[in-house]
């Protein structure tokens, strides 16, 4: 702001941006562990039932069942952190890019303003 008064108007228009993906990326950080817990608190109660009525499972011959019940609750548990990673990675590249983008931007136009 000292240096030009056009430097501090292209770093402002950056900051909408930043703040956009910082505070999108917070929210979702917050708010998307809920469904994760609840998986795996399910997934607990079943293998906890299963330890439990084991003589039950093994007179039934329900032992491969009760691996399929357990093993689909946790591919859903991964499939969520999978799509958690994914969607918090893209945000945090975006918002580092952004920052970058603005750096370089700032450079290129103090340079070009040196010369006025």
């Amino acid at each position: 702001m000292i240096f030009d008064w056009r430097l501090t108007l292209i770093n402002t228009a950056f900051l909408p941006f930043t703040l956009f993906f910082t505070v999108f990326k917070a929210y979702f950080r917050a708010n998307g562990s809920q469904g994760n817990y609840d998986l795996k608190i399910e997934a607990g109660s079943i293998i906890s039932e299963c330890v439990i009525s084991t003589k039950t499972i093994f007179s039934f011959d329900f032992q491969k069942k009760a691996v399929d019940i357990y093993s689909s609750i946790l591919d859903k548990e991964n499939n969520g952190i999978l799509k958690k990673g994914i969607i918090s990675g893209l945000l945090f590249g975006i918002g580092v890019f952004i920052s970058f983008a603005s750096t370089a931007v700032l450079m290129k136009c103090s340079f070009i303003f040196m010369k006025d």
